[in-house]
């Protein structure tokens, strides 16, 4: 496949770049700051630009078969459901997070609306701008991100809540579950809560 990946020097996106290509695809990143990629072999295409800038994001969708978003700015996202709308390219993949729909563990969510509320009010905008876009979409709600190595213990729930704990995942396991979304098309227009099965830290 051919896979745009927007946010991709960031932890979750460099993790995204390196397993798409593991797995064979053809990997597109856009980046502001592409010398942030150097070291990475097997990266399709590398694009300079911004995603708040239009223009940028329509030349990096052309031609692609998925866009992976891992950026939460609302502007992003008007940009690419705009770009993928003018070049017909339907499947799209938006990483949010766990917070922004789920109620439980009450304790967990209000804290995290009083720590990082202006952050998840964006990422509110941005869900609702995907949900009403007519694309192929799916959005993953991941809780507290971790630098932990890939282990494959993660839990997929299509609904606002996971049923326990621990609330975290590791970006490359996050990684995994943003690529299996992009590849299939199961979970079109639905949201995806995730989380980890057990601690990793206590192996």
């Amino acid at each position: 496949m051919k896979i745009l990946v927007i946010g991709s020097t960031g932890g979750t996106g460099l993790e995204v770049l390196r397993q798409g290509i593991q797995r064979g695809h053809s990997i597109t990143a856009l980046a502001r700051h592409p010398e942030k990629l150097q070291g990475i072999e097997g990266i399709g295409s590398i694009i300079k630009g911004d995603a708040l800038n239009l223009d940028d994001v329509q030349r990096a969708v052309v031609g692609q078969d998925a866009v992976i978003s891992v950026l939460g700015a609302s502007g992003a996202a008007r940009n690419t459901i705009l770009a993928m709308d003018q070049s017909k390219v339907r499947r799209g993949v938006w990483l949010t997070a766990y917070p922004v729909a789920a109620t439980k563990p009450w304790f967990l969510v209000k804290f995290s609306w009083l720590m990082f509320g202006k952050h998840y009010r964006e990422l509110t905008v941005t869900e609702r701008m995907v949900k009403s876009s007519d694309l192929d979409w799916t959005i993953v709600r991941p809780p507290r991100l971790t630098n932990g190595p890939r282990n494959g213990s993660v839990r997929v729930e299509r609904n606002d809540n996971v049923s326990s704990g621990p609330y975290s995942i590791s970006r490359a396991d996050l990684a995994v579950v943003l690529l299996n979304c992009a590849e299939s098309e199961n979970d079109i227009r639905t949201g995806l809560s995730v989380t980890s099965l057990k601690d990793a830290s206590k192996k």
